[in-house]
């Protein structure tokens, strides 16, 4: 199943073409905690858990936050009849029916990301805002990346193999697949909402609804395992492979083909990378101090800036030393205004102008400090008037200085790093799942039912991913800095923490084991 949610239509789109890393995460983490939250349902332990999770879902990315509370919101909903007919039958009181049980996770969860977000950041939720143009824009392109004609129906397949799967099974797994088709239902209800409000006018953005509608991949990995368990075992095998090789080459496909081809992604920009490590070299051969504040003069004349300008800043700072990204900043627009002193606007694209809410205000504070001002060539087609204007100003192949000290023959940049390769990738990625399962796995341990031992390991990396995110948060307000190697103690903090709680909490099940006695 992981392979098959992993290499979907869903994740592809959020993984491409703007790289939604914060709602991959956050992702996660809300499939993580419905793996507690049904234990917690179905009447064991697990509402700390997947409140936790929950929580650091919210603090991840606020706008799917509010997607997953309104999921959890109709979920507890649809158990609503069943629970209300428990507790006045007196059969248990109302927290410990499903419904209840749902709305203390949920309320435990959106009070968990509310402290962390007002205590630990001290900040409200900052949603983005996009014009109806470019929200039906999104979908236009989006829509047929989903090829809902044949994910629809295998998913439907799937949803059915589920409701008729539980039959005759043992009471719990009959709940546990009652669980997994109302979470299902939910999820669909609050996207087909969302997607509703855009039709009526609303500025709801559909394209994200889409792109968060997770149970579409997970219903069509359940289908297909349906359908391999419907025949012989070898037969039953062999479906399943080709199952997973069709899901996985279509995938493969979208990413790699269609993406490229159709929107015009480029993985990494070849040009954009030596300019910018063109100007990482000309800032430490110059002297600049790496706590001195840095502007980047970008612009974008094409259709979609405001999508594509912090793509930039991306590939800027994926470049530059770890203790330079704080003091790296943005001014996007003409390079003569920003000697000027002037934010720059134009009237097309509609969205033009909101790059100046985003980024001139910080530039604007940093003026009267003078900092160092460069243009490169690849990210600001003023370049090559504005060298032709001043050629006294270019210091490097592609690199013009508008302030700071323009260093006399200064030589182009190291060469750029090599490409580890697919193997290499492979073994990176293993690693860190690894690394984030030692992170989480007292947590683990700690928080979710001792005898679901797969379930222990298997949500370790979701753990470690969680608490990693908060101690980080907490050392930085500690004073640490987590652009330096101070940041480098987050892990074995979270994980030093997690392994107290474990040990604790075994303390705690001998203790209560021997009582038992």
């Amino acid at each position: 199943m992981a392979v098959i949610v992993g290499t979907s239509l869903v994740v592809i789109r959020m993984f491409a073409p703007e790289t939604y890393t914060d709602n991959l995460i956050a992702a996660g983490l809300f499939l993580a905690a419905l793996v507690p939250l049904m234990s917690f349902v179905l009447g064991g332990r697990g509402w700390v858990a997947s409140s936790l999770l929950l929580a650091v879902a919210g603090l991840v990315h606020d706008t799917s936050f509010l997607e997953m509370v309104a999921v959890l919101v109709v979920l507890a909903l649809l158990y609503a009849p069943s629970s209300v007919r428990a507790w006045r039958a007196g059969r248990r009181p109302f927290t410990a029916t499903p419904c209840g049980r749902v709305a203390i996770a949920t309320a435990g969860g959106t009070a968990g990301a509310a402290a962390l977000a007002f205590g630990l950041l001290r900040a409200a939720p900052n949603t983005p805002q996009l014009t109806r143009r470019e929200l039906t824009k999104k979908l236009r392109e989006d829509l047929p990346l989903y090829r809902f004609p044949l994910t629809i129906p295998l998913a439907a397949w799937g949803a059915a193999a589920l409701a008729v799967g539980g039959r005759g099974k043992p009471e719990r797994e009959r709940l546990a697949a009652g669980f997994l088709l109302r979470v299902a239902g939910s999820w669909t209800a609050v996207t087909a909402g969302g997607i509703l409000l855009f039709v009526v006018g609303r500025n709801s953005p559909a394209h994200r609804f889409l792109s968060f509608f997770l149970p579409l991949p997970i219903l069509i990995a359940i289908g297909l395992l349906a359908a391999g368990a419907r025949v012989a075992r070898p037969a039953g095998v062999a479906v399943v492979l080709v199952g997973l090789i069709g899901l996985g080459f279509l995938g493969y496909h979208t990413l790699y083909v269609e993406l490229p081809a159709d929107r015009g992604i480029e993985w990494t920009d070849p040009a954009k990378i030596a300019d910018a490590q063109a100007a990482a070299a000309y800032l430490d051969a110059a002297g600049i101090p790496r706590t001195s504040p840095v502007v980047f003069v970008v612009d974008d004349l094409g259709p979609n800036p405001l999508s594509y300008v912090p793509e930039m800043a991306y590939l800027i700072r994926s470049v530059l030393p770890a203790d330079r990204i704080v003091n790296t900043h943005l001014y996007v627009g003409d390079p003569v205004r920003y000697l000027e002193g002037r934010p720059t606007f134009r009237p097309s694209p509609p969205t033009y102008d909101q790059n100046a809410a985003r980024f001139w205000p910080a530039v604007r504070a940093l003026l009267p400090r003078r900092p160092v001002a460069m243009v490169l060539a690849s990210f600001n087609p003023a370049f090559g008037a504005l060298a032709a204007a001043h050629p006294d100003w270019v210091v490097g192949r592609g690199l013009i200085v508008l302030q700071g000290p323009r260093l006399a023959g200064h030589s182009a940049p190291p060469a750029l790093p090599s490409f580890p390769g697919p193997a290499g990738l492979a073994l990176l990625g293993a690693a860190t799942v690894a690394a984030l399962g030692l992170i989480g796995i007292g947590w683990a341990w700690a928080l979710l039912p001792p005898t679901r031992l797969f379930e222990v390991v298997s949500l370790a990396p979701a753990f470690g991913t969680a608490m990693l995110v908060v101690t980080g948060l907490v050392i930085d307000q500690a004073g640490l800095r987590l652009d330096s190697w101070d940041a480098a103690a987050a892990g074995p903090v979270a994980a030093a923490a997690g392994a107290a709680l474990a040990y604790f909490e075994i303390i705690r099940r001998r203790r209560s084991a021997a009582a038992g006695r």
